[in-house]
């Protein structure tokens, strides 16, 4: 009875919806307008969104805007690919830190604390070249300070390879990334 109390006081509100289908409840569209106005007063988002549009345009590939959230990538803005073969993630999508040049780069310029506590998390592989080792991912965050910049070469998405650079807020702490992903076929090691 509290349930569907609170469901009704939801649905009411816009929050939630009965899908028209199956009568599930699912998310309601006065979040859609909730979140866009999230992502409209972001200044990070609104920060960065020239300098994505250049370089999706510059490199023809996808070019995305992440930030740390709750052990995870998460995707703030992104200007996709012209291209028929380009990406699209969406806004809000969120990606395994382990598995993206942006959530490697974001864990790179963690705390050393930090970092261990993530570690100690399961690291699945979804591709044969995601690092599910942590000693291996230490060696990579290592390396990721080191050049200042990331890869991921198939390790999200067999034929999928994306770079990540960092974007420093005016204390040089690591904010957000920016990242450029397309196909093997297109980006290649030159």
């Amino acid at each position: 009875t509290t349930t569907h109390r609170l469901l009704a006081a939801l649905e009411n509100e816009g929050l939630v919806m009965r899908s028209a289908v199956s009568g599930a409840y699912c998310l309601g569209l006065a979040l859609v307008a909730l979140g866009g106005s999230a992502l409209r007063s972001n200044d990070l988002r609104l920060a960065s969104r020239a300098e994505l549009e250049t370089l999706a345009q510059t490199t023809g590939e996808t070019a995305m805007l992440e930030v740390l959230y709750r052990r995870q990538t998460l995707v703030l803005d992104e200007v996709s690919s012209r291209t028929l073969a380009g990406l699209s993630r969406d806004v809000g999508v969120r990606l395994p830190l382990h598995a993206t040049s942006t959530g490697k780069l974001l864990l790179a310029y963690r705390s050393s604390t930090e970092i261990d506590e993530i570690l100690r998390l399961s690291l699945p592989a979804l591709t044969p070249n995601t690092i599910t080792d942590p000693d291996c991912l230490r060696q990579a965050l290592t390396q990721i300070r080191r050049q200042g910049y990331a890869t991921a070469v198939e390790e999200l998405e067999v034929s999928f390879v994306a770079v990540a650079a960092p974007v420093y807020t005016a204390n040089r702490a690591v904010a957000a990334a920016l990242s450029v992903g397309g196909p093997t076929l297109r980006m290649t090691t030159a």
